[in-house]
């Protein structure tokens, strides 16, 4: 690999000295022709390949100067273009040499020339024409980089002397600009804007220092052989730079005293006036005690206490921030301030201290007072609570009984806190002997306040109590009353209309009996439930009072209750379920019954004919007569059953659609595709969703013009 300079050109070289081996050679031997034309074309092949070398080690030589040249490195850069333009001028000259040898050997007698010299000569004019070309080429390109030596060093020359005015008019500008600013710097502090003082101190410090470094990293930097040329300018740079460095921190340091010294006297005066201004507080906080104005006071002091705390928090906060910058410039300021603030967080401290001694004292003997007023108070309530249980207004002597144990529960609560406080601290500070005697007092009177005012509002309980029961009993068994009654009304209402249903659902095989069933019993289910909740809520209402047999009274009677119902869902869904048992047995009735006997049926006959047992048949038919499923009779001694002749179908139908006309829009129902509804009361037959809206605006029935609820 070719190594940059010239100590080993060995490709030039060593083409150079074949090509001299080869003239050599060729001078010395005697060849023919054929040899002759083969050592011309290698001598011109290499003083060719000689020529290209030089163009290389111009390029060569090129790139190294470039590359000296931007680092400013002229010296070596004139030392390389010698030694390189010096080694090129050899190789050009023996190249000179070498084609006037060539021209020798192969052209010794010019005028007489054959036919092959005659070759050799136009091909050696033309390789000498080229490469005077090339030659003129290699000499214009080293005195042109001879040219850029020089002025690249010229050039440098010129930019560090200005570089080295500029950074000296910089060091200049920067002086009087901080000069200028801090000429103004007082109406700063007085502003007392001391954050943005010491933050542009700070950032001046910092720009000075930094323009020193990089000034002094730039002379560091300075290239020897410039010291020649510009020695005095750059000492005047030295000079200034070094003039800059100590002048510039003896007037930041003549202003950072003068502005720590102004925070000084500004945090010395603040804490004067919160000194004078806590006194007066401390003043009209010892009024306030005077006065027995307490609240106020206790107010007055928790105020005053995390005042004073915050305050001299933060006078040593910035005691302990400022005092590593202070010390070095007034350590003298820093340790009076110091002084005067301890001196003035223990004299205000030891002033709060009494008066808080002095608010405690109050707050004991206000203390008894009040629980000895509130005592007579409660005495004076409890009083006219006594005169209510004696007029039998229960409601308000329970309401009022229930309001006065709360609140001297609280008040006893409230006086126990307190006095727990105040006996903390008189374990710990140094309370009077009277202070302590008091506290003693409040212990006592505060135990038998509460010992006394529990036992009277117990007593009047107790007395509450045992008046309140047969009233509360009487008020109970008419409650109770009153919704068995509800939820009787409602089984009745059910009841009627699961046999109305039954009837429809025994002529209509296609009569959803079933569903509208299941809806009113899931109706019917729910209000059992809500009733029982309510009636539980009233019990646990009253669940210290003796109440036992109210409660057993309600759950026997809302247990018949419901057994009622299950036994009339029972009764109707087995006959819905024995629907076509029904439909036979009343068929074959009428088979066996004569006009001429007045369709009188013993149960016992019809009982053979049907293969069903008596009683089941007697059962059967008294549930649907009593309950107008089918008319008829029963007698219940002589077992005969007694029923209307019986209409043909045609004749029942239009019977069937007489009777079912909707008594809201008086239009005749067909039960095979409409949902019938009859009213609770009078049975009276409508549309379903005709008497849902009628009783949703009017409420009551249109034909009998009783109340009913929503069906």
């Amino acid at each position: 690999m070719h190594k940059t300079g010239v100590k080993n050109n060995s490709k030039i070289d060593e083409t150079l000295k074949n090509l001299k081996k080869l003239l050599n050679n060729t001078i010395s031997d005697t060849q023919g022709n054929l040899d002759l034309d083969i050592q011309f074309a290698e001598i011109i092949s290499l003083l060719k390949i000689s020529i290209g070398n030089l163009n290389y080690r111009i390029e060569a030589l090129t790139l190294i100067l470039s590359e000296l040249l931007k680092k400013n490195e002229f010296n070596q850069a004139a030392v390389i273009y010698l030694q390189y333009s010096n080694k090129l001028n050899e190789y050009m000259q023996e190249i000179d040499d070498s084609v006037m040898k060539l021209r020798e050997t192969f052209l010794p007698d010019t005028k007489q020339l054959n036919a092959t010299q005659k070759i050799y000569q136009s091909s050696l004019e033309n390789f000498e024409k080229n490469w005077r070309t090339q030659k003129k080429e290699i000499q214009d390109k080293l005195k042109n980089l001879k040219k850029s030596v020089e002025t690249g060093y010229d050039k440098f020359i010129y930019q560090t002397k200005r570089d080295i005015e500029k950074n000296l008019s910089a060091l200049k500008l920067l002086k009087n600009n901080i000069q200028k600013k801090f000429s103004k710097f007082s109406e700063l502090i007085e502003q007392k804007k001391f954050v943005d003082a010491e933050k542009i101190i700070d950032r001046t410090q910092h720009r000075v220092q930094t323009e020193y470094d990089d000034q002094k990293e730039r002379i560091d930097n300075l290239p020897s052989d410039v010291t020649t040329l510009l020695g005095d300018l750059i000492s005047k740079w030295k000079r200034k730079l070094l003039e800059f460095r100590t002048e510039i921190p003896k007037l930041l340091k003549g202003v950072k005293e003068e502005l720590y010294t102004t925070i000084i006297d500004d945090k010395v005066s603040e804490l004067r006036r919160f000194s004078i201004e806590i006194e007066q507080q401390l003043s009209n906080l010892s009024s306030l005690i005077e006065r027995n104005m307490l609240i106020m006071a206790e107010e007055l002091y928790n105020e005053l206490e995390k005042q004073t705390s915050n305050e001299f928090n933060k006078q040593k906060r910035m005691l302990k921030i400022l005092s590593p910058k202070l010390n070095v410039l007034a350590e003298d300021l820093v340790k009076d301030w110091q002084i005067e603030l301890v001196n003035t967080e223990l004299s205000i401290k030891a002033s709060i201290k009494t008066l808080k001694k002095d608010l405690e004292a109050a707050r004991v003997k206000n203390g008894i007072s009040t629980l000895e007023d509130f005592s007579n108070e409660t005495s004076e309530i409890l009083s006219n609570i006594s005169e209510l249980l004696a007029q039998e207004k229960y409601t308000i002597v329970e309401k009022n009984l229930t309001k006065l144990k709360n609140e001297v529960q609280s008040e006893i609560q409230q006086n126990k806190l307190v006095l727990k406080a105040i006996s903390q601290a008189s374990q710990t500070e140094d309370f009077s002997p009277e202070v302590k005697d008091n506290i003693d007092e409040w212990k006592v009177k505060l135990n038998e306040t509460e010992r006394e005012l529990n036992d009277s509002i117990s007593d009047l309980k107790n007395e509450y109590t045992q008046k309140h029961i047969p009233h509360l009993q009487k008020k109970l068994d008419l409650f109770i009353k009153q919704n068995i009654n509800l939820l009787n009304v409602m089984v009745d209402e059910y009841e009627r209309s699961a046999w109305n249903q039954l009837g429809s659902f025994l002529d209509n095989p296609n009569y959803k009996i079933h569903h509208i069933l299941e809806d009113k019993k899931t109706v019917i289910i729910q209000e059992f439930k809500n009733k029982d909740e309510h009636i539980q809520l009233v019990f646990a209402r009253y669940e210290n009072y003796p109440l036992k047999d109210k409660i057993e009274l309600w759950a026997n009677t809302l247990k018949k209750v419901q057994n009622r119902f299950n036994d009339i869902w029972m009764k109707v869904i087995d006959l819905t379920e024995d629907k076509d048992l029904v439909n036979q047995i009343v068929d074959k009735y009428y088979e066996i019954a004569q006009p001429a006997y007045g369709y009188k049926v013993p149960i016992k006959d019809l009982s053979e004919s049907m293969e069903t047992p008596p009683d089941k048949l007697e059962n059967l038919f008294v549930d649907l007569i009593s309950n107008k499923v089918i008319s008829g009779e029963i007698d219940p001694i002589t077992k005969v059953i007694v029923l209307p002749p019986r209409v043909t179908p045609e004749e029942k139908v239009k019977k069937e659609m007489i009777r079912l006309r909707c008594m809201v829009c008086n239009l005749v129902i067909d039960p095979s595709t409409e949902r019938i509804i009859h009213c609770p009361r009078c049975n009276s037959p409508a549309h379903h969703s005709h008497l849902i809206e009628w009783l949703r605006i009017k409420g009551t029935c249109p034909n009998c013009k009783q109340r009913i609820k929503m069906l």
